[in-house]
């Protein structure tokens, strides 16, 4: 459950807060997928900042109607949660011609991209979801109303962003992350209608360099890809390295076939010193990677291991100040610019990961490590342990920390994505 009205006393914890003036009678709407239940959960992170600049800020979670799942408590007075809208998103869809002949010349040539059956389900379903998208907007906003939309993903909300152009007064925005921009990492292996996003979108806010790379060499638009970073909270804590002889490893990500988790179990294998790994995270991978742990590891007596699964993100932050973490460890396919492991360099703890996406540029010499063959584990353990010993020293540490607040820090990145925004659409700086 996401206790959303903690959020602004957590980050009150750990810096000034100053309140800036924004834009008179100027609407802030955010879609998501699940947000505020589930799945976006650091826009908890970024709400706070948004909400200095904005009257008001709605949110529409564009994946579930339900909202029983979570307290209707909100960050602020300004932040409310549209459920009715959800609702309107799931019901059945109506056929509204003007709106479909938009998207049917690009979706047969979208076609032509689909080679699998799953990438064909994909497109129809991002085409009928959008329309729905659509009309609940339409429907639920003034034209007249200034309002920047801004979609969390370039999903179907981001389609349904780009046919909203004939509105002067309404701004659409989408942030870029990585499954939703690589094809080659996308589920099918294809990403509909990101031409058409690109197009007729007024903005498009990469969360990494590389996607903003990617974007541009497939679809132009060099004017309105704007790189954007995430960013985690700050704080004081540096974690410690172990010095009672076991080597600590941490993983966060969810459970399913993109992450590879199963990459990490089978590296665990060749350790000879006493090792213990944990991992945050679930997912429908979950039963079948236990398995493989109990079945490779159970006469390993110098490995133990432990699946906290989802689990509170203060949770996370509370075991990196009170636990030893050697190494932090991602061994993903594709990935945009983990929050996980921003998280993790904030507590000063390095990194080894693979270069896909925009991993290469957090981790670093200065940060951690890239290792190019996740796939073979004793490399894997092999680097492991290296990154662990040329990062146990407080001074090295610090370095890491250091690379965090000069290019991660929520605190900045958030603040410079607001302005941005109230710049952009003509408000004051």
């Amino acid at each position: 459950m996401v206790q959303i009205k903690n959020i602004r006393t957590d980050i009150a914890k750990y810096e000034y807060f100053s309140v800036i003036k924004g834009v008179k009678n100027l609407k802030l709407v955010i879609l998501t997928v699940s947000y505020p239940i589930k799945k976006e959960v650091f826009l908890n992170y970024e709400i706070p900042y948004l909400v200095q600049y904005f009257d008001r800020i709605e949110i529409i979670p564009t994946g579930i109607c339900k909202n029983n799942a979570v307290n209707e408590v909100y960050l602020d007075r300004k932040v409310t949660v549209r459920w009715d809208l959800s609702k309107k998103i799931h019901r059945k869809f109506v056929l509204n011609l003007q709106p479909l002949l938009n998207l049917l010349q690009e979706f047969i040539q979208e076609l032509f991209y689909c080679k699998t059956p799953m990438s064909i389900v994909k497109l129809v379903y991002r085409l009928t979801k959008s329309l729905s998208i659509y009309f609940a907007l339409k429907e639920g906003y003034n034209p007249e109303d200034r309002i920047i939309f801004y979609s969390y993903w370039l999903n179907s909300s981001a389609i349904a962003l780009s046919l909203l152009h004939h509105y002067p007064k309404w701004y659409r925005i989408a942030r870029a992350h990585g499954s939703d921009v690589f094809h080659e990492h996308a589920k099918g292996g294809y990403n509909p209608f990101l031409k058409f996003m690109i197009q007729n979108l007024d903005m498009v806010f990469p969360v990494s360099n590389v996607g903003k790379e990617y974007l541009i060499k497939h679809y132009g638009h060099t004017e309105k890809i704007i790189v954007q970073r995430l960013g985690s909270l700050s704080h004081e804590h540096i974690s410690r390295h172990s010095n009672d002889g076991v080597f600590r490893i941490v993983s966060c990500s969810s459970l399913k076939p993109l992450k590879r988790v199963d990459r990490i179990v089978r590296a665990l294998r060749f350790f000879n010193v006493p090792v213990e790994w944990v991992h945050f995270g679930d997912g429908p991978l979950r039963r079948k990677i236990e398995k493989l742990a109990f079945k490779l590891l159970k006469t390993r007596q110098n490995v133990k291991w432990q699946f906290m699964g989802n689990v509170d993100n203060s949770y996370i932050h509370s075991y990196y100040r009170n636990n030893p973490v050697d190494v932090f460890v991602n061994v993903s396919l594709s990935e945009g610019v983990p929050v996980s492991i921003m998280e993790a360099i904030s507590y000063g703890i390095p990194v080894v990961a693979p270069p896909v996406g925009g991993i290469p540029e957090i981790v670093t010499q200065q940060t951690g490590r890239l290792i190019d063959d996740p796939d073979n584990p004793w490399l894997l353990k092999e680097f492991l342990e290296e990154v662990g010993k040329q990062f146990s020293s407080i001074e090295s540490r610090k370095k890491v920390k250091e690379f965090w607040q000069n290019n991660y820090n929520a605190s900045s990145n958030y603040e410079s994505f607001a302005r941005k925004l109230i710049e952009l659409f003509g408000g004051e700086k």
